[in-house]
């Protein structure tokens, strides 16, 4: 059970912990032959739609530190584009790093990190040779056409040109410190000033305003999490349909 009322006490030691990690300790530099994307089937069957979102929960040691710091299994968030070819396409802020393994950018010639867009099936990978899944859970949530104007992709890919030249935040600490507070004299020590580099969340904050969706976000975008889009969606989006990795792909788990 995920609990929105996730602002508290901020314990001294994980901030000690994270003041001294260094994200370059998790990067790779070597290209990983291991991994296999793609490894799901169906995806054009469950009738998803631009302004669908995807979450996502990374088991890597740095995505179970980013649970841990979170208080909730995800790692990561996304929106869903269908293109007018009908493609299914994901356009997200992310570090793109699969233990080296770069996935392609859709219009690009090289792969690269920062706000890009995908194919979503390419998120349905291994990166040890089908042994197991890079992402343990996928959700895909769909958004209720009678309560939001859905958007164009044409419109979504408009913002994503505009964005496009965003970095991603690599720093782990500016990730933990949105999740929590701690006030002295009135005033949260743990809040960060935002800059140009953007979280996963933090797009979707600005995609959400941009296109006009009535969802109001607790937190300003630098200061939210992917909890927070999970949870504050329910009364817009349908419950999730959830894939696992099981004997070599992706499989549905739950489908509302």
């Amino acid at each position: 059970m995920i609990d929105d009322n996730k602002k508290i006490y901020f314990p001294f030691f994980l901030i000690l912990f994270f003041l001294f990690s260094n994200h370059n300790l998790f990067s790779q530099t070597e290209k990983n032959t291991k991994v296999i994307t793609g490894i799901v089937d169906g995806l054009d069957t469950l009738g998803l739609k631009t302004g669908d979102l995807a979450f996502f929960q990374n088991t890597e040691f740095y995505g179970e530190l980013t649970q841990i710091g979170t208080l909730s299994p995800f790692t990561h968030s996304a929106m869903i584009v269908v293109d007018s070819s009908g493609d299914i396409l994901l356009t997200h802020a992310t570090n793109n790093d699969y233990d080296g393994f770069l996935i392609p950018v859709i219009g690009e010639k090289k792969p690269r990190s920062g706000v890009i867009l995908t194919k979503l099936e390419d998120l349905f990978l291994t990166i040890d040779n089908d042994k197991s899944g890079f992402y343990k859970h996928i959700w895909i949530r769909k958004l209720k056409d009678s309560l939001i104007s859905r958007p164009f992709a044409k419109k979504v890919l408009k913002l994503y040109s505009k964005y496009k030249d965003h970095p991603f935040e690599t720093s782990s600490l500016n990730f933990i410190l949105s999740t929590f507070d701690f006030f002295i004299h009135g005033k949260d020590v743990l809040t960060f000033s935002k800059d140009n580099k953007w979280m996963c969340s933090e797009y979707i904050s600005y995609l959400f305003k941009d296109l006009s969706f009535p969802i109001k976000l607790k937190e300003p975008p630098h200061e939210t999490t992917p909890v927070d889009i999970y949870m504050q969606i329910n009364d817009y989006y349908e419950d999730p349909i959830i894939y696992e990795f099981a004997n070599g792909k992706y499989h549905i788990i739950s489908n509302q």
